[in-house]
Formats: structure tokens, sequence, C-alpha cells
């Protein structure tokens, strides 16, 4: 059994414990309590840990130490942190700020979308740590804003999302140019075969670090589907919603099509709801905005790509709602990963179409969990307000749709603002969680 069970039992500094404390950050993960010992002792690491395990704090926190004893100098890092995305890097960077405060670290965020000259001038200043994302990171050594014969660290964050996002040609570069005598920590959800073949090829005797099964979801989480084709999850997600209303403080919604993120969101919010989206396609600037946003619940419902489904990190995510069944099946296990976390329950959703029955088997085959069968039931619902009509049916097999011929009914309510034809297709009624302010004349 690990007997360490605070901080002050992992090497770290006095005044970086202390300064946990008062930050009320004192009790170690478990992924936490086999790596910082290790990164002080020198070792390369691969750590094989799903989202949520306090990954971060793991590498951010001795490396606090170990730089705070010399000179930062121009254009001359002293460590890198690899990242997939950008949402994933300044979510580093904000944990390196929290842990840091009042230290002499610095460190340089390197992402696109952002004031490249302004990351110029930054690295002319000095800085001890660079957190980035490969594209950029190549593009200012290329420029010969940075010099890597300094360089001592080097951290591999999600390193089985660089795969999927095609950078590990990126990475094989990078490795390449840093001094051979560096320390290299990779940290993956999942390591697949080309991912191995790289820890093979660039780490040295690493220790390996496995804090739960690969294809584990957190056990703080409640797992459901229903069946749903076409329109008819529109309308499973609007029924969750209302359903699920008393205990939700913040929801993501995951799409596999950015199309079908703008859509949702689009009537989300047109029915009122703080909905905000999230994908690739969008500039970065507003991508941060929105995220932020998000964070600080100025919109609780966060329709999302893949983007987002890892590496951020958001308190009050209380539900999960898959519209669909992710592609790559591991990717579930990051989408749901996003609530449950730090100990507190969760809830998640996936909606199933027809052609998707294969899929569930298999995710709930490489999860070893059994997701519990719920039905929309909208037809059971008749108070006056949250009563669907006939227009919404049952198929043979019980899956929700939408009728082929539905009623002819297009009536603005004036109380309420919303064509309720329009954007969702109920019948007579509206539901209850349709009702939004009527807008100030």
């Amino acid at each position: 059994m690990d007997e360490r069970h605070t901080f002050s039992d992992l090497m770290l500094s006095d005044e970086l414990v202390e300064h946990l404390q008062k930050i009320q950050f004192t009790c170690p993960t478990e992924v936490q309590k086999e790596v910082i010992p290790s990164i002080f002792m020198g070792k390369d690491i691969v750590a094989c840990a799903q989202t949520g395990t306090g990954k971060t704090a793991s590498f951010a926190l001795p490396m606090i130490d170990l730089l705070a004893s010399h000179r930062t100098r121009a254009r001359m890092p002293r460590a890198l942190i690899l990242v997939p995305t950008r949402e994933l890097a300044n979510q580093v960077s904000d944990a390196f700020k929290l842990f840091s405060a009042g230290s002499k670290l610095s460190w340089a965020t390197l992402i696109g979308g952002t004031s490249i000259v302004d990351q110029e001038k930054k690295l002319d200043r000095g800085v001890d740590v660079i957190i980035a994302t490969p594209g950029r990171f190549l593009d200012l050594v290329e420029r010969g804003k940075i010099l890597l014969s300094d360089l001592k660290y080097l951290v591999i964050d999600e390193a089985d999302r660089m795969l999927d996002m095609g950078f590990i040609p990126d990475i094989e570069k990078i490795l390449g140019l840093l001094p051979e005598t560096r320390q290299t920590l990779l940290f993956s959800a999942t390591l697949p075969d080309l991912v191995q073949k790289l820890i093979k090829k660039f780490l040295v005797s690493p220790k390996q670090v496995n804090v739960t099964p690969h294809t584990a979801t957190a056990t703080t989480i409640t797992q459901h589907w229903m069946k749903a084709d076409g329109e008819g999850k529109v309308k499973a997600v609007f029924w969750l919603l209302e359903t699920e209303k008393a205990a939700i403080q913040s929801v993501f919604i995951f799409c596999n099509r950015k199309k079908d993120v703008e859509l949702l969101n689009t009537k989300l919010k047109n029915a009122g709801y703080k909905s905000a989206a999230l994908h690739g396609d969008m500039h970065q600037v507003f991508r941060t905005e929105t995220l932020q946003k998000f964070r600080d619940q100025e919109t609780n419902i966060m329709v999302a790509s893949d983007v987002a489904a890892r590496g951020i990190d958001v308190e009050y995510v209380s539900h999960v709602i898959n519209y669909d069944i992710p592609v790559n099946l591991e990717d579930y296990v990051h989408r749901i990963g996003r609530t449950g976390r730090a100990g507190k329950s969760g809830r998640a959703f996936s909606l199933v179409s027809l052609d998707q029955m294969r899929h569930l088997k298999a995710l709930q085959a490489m999860t070893g969990q059994t997701l519990q069968e719920i039905s929309c039931g909208p037809e059971k619902r008749t108070s006056k307000n949250s009563k669907i009509k006939s227009q919404d049916k049952m198929t043979k097999s019980g899956y929700l749709q939408k009728s082929k011929k539905p009623q002819k009914y297009d009536r603005y309510d004036s109380e309420n603002h919303v064509s309720a034809e329009k954007v969702l297709g109920f019948g007579n009624e509206v539901p209850s969680f349709f009702k939004v302010p009527k807008p100030s004349s």
C-alpha cells in the first residue's frame, strides 16, 4: 500500500508544498505519487493514465522546483511541453500560473491563431518553459527564435491524441532537434503501436506508470444510452435537458460532425438555452473566449466536436451527452471524462442510432461497462406544457424518429417567441423547457 499521502512525501520543496496548501492542493493522486519522485530521480517516464487523473500537476510541480535554481536566458528554454491542441496548451499554462505563483518561473504559450510577433518578443526576453503545439513550435524554431542547446526536459502530453491528429512526424522531427541528454516524459491515455514505436526509439529505459486500464471509465460516472435516429436525436437532447434539469450544472454535448455542432447549438439557443459551440474551425481567440464563458458559467451547455474531448478541465460539468457514438471508440472515455472528476458524481448519456448498435456493443466490450438503456418516452409526458404530440413516433424497433408527414403547424407564440415547428417540429403544445423570455421591445 502506498503510504505517500501528502505532497511533502514526494520530494517537493517546502516552499512549494506550503504554496500548495494555501491553494488547498493537499492530496496527491496516484499518478502524481508515481511520477513526481521519478522525475526528481531523472528517469524517462511513460505514464498511461486516463483524463482527470492529475497528470498535468505530476510534471508541472517537479519542473517548478527543478528549474528554480538557474537563470533564464533569451531564446533558450530549459523545458518543452508539447500538446495536441490550443485548448490544452492554455490549460497547462493556467496550471503553471496557479502552481508557480510567487516563484520567478517564466513560460510562454506558443499556439496558432494568436500573434506570433508577441510570442517572439516573449522568447527574446527569455522563458524557462515553452508550452506549445507542434506546428507553431517548429515554425518558431525554423525562424531562429528558439535555441534548443540548453533544453533539459521534454513532456509529450496526450501522445495518442497527437497520433490521431497526424502530429507524429512533427514530434519525430522535434525529437531529432533536441539534446540527447534530456529527460523525456510521455503521457498518453492509450498506447497505440505507433506511440510505442516512438517510445522505443526516443526514450531511454522509461519507467512505466499505469494508473488505470487503458479503456477504463471513471466509477463516479453513471452511464446510459437511448435509441434515437435523425431528428429524433434533437428531440432526445431536449428531453434529456428537461428530465435532468434539477441535477444539471453544466453539460457537454459531443457531436461527430461540425455541421451537427452548429445546427444543434442554434436550435438550443433559439429555444432560450445558454448554449455555445466549440469546434476546430473556429478562430482561436473565439474558441478561448467561448471556453472561458463556459468555465465562468455564463453559458452552461457546450456543444462540441472532439477538439474539446480531451485535456480540458471545466469545473461544474455534471452531464455529458454523446449526440453520436464517437468514430474512435476510445474517445468515448475522454468525452465522458469531462464529468465525474475529482471524486464528484456525473451522468453520461449516449444517443444510439440503428446503424450504430454494433458500435454500442463494441464500446461496452471495450470499457467492460454495461450502459443502462433508458427510453425517451415523450408520449408519457402529459402535463400541459411538456407533452410532445403524436408528431413524433416510435418505429417498430423503438427508435424515436420524426414523422415523414409532419403536421402543418408554424404558429408564432407571441408570449414565448418560439416558432415551435420551425425549431424542432413539436406538436401543438410547446414543452415547458422551450419557454424563453419575451424579447424587450
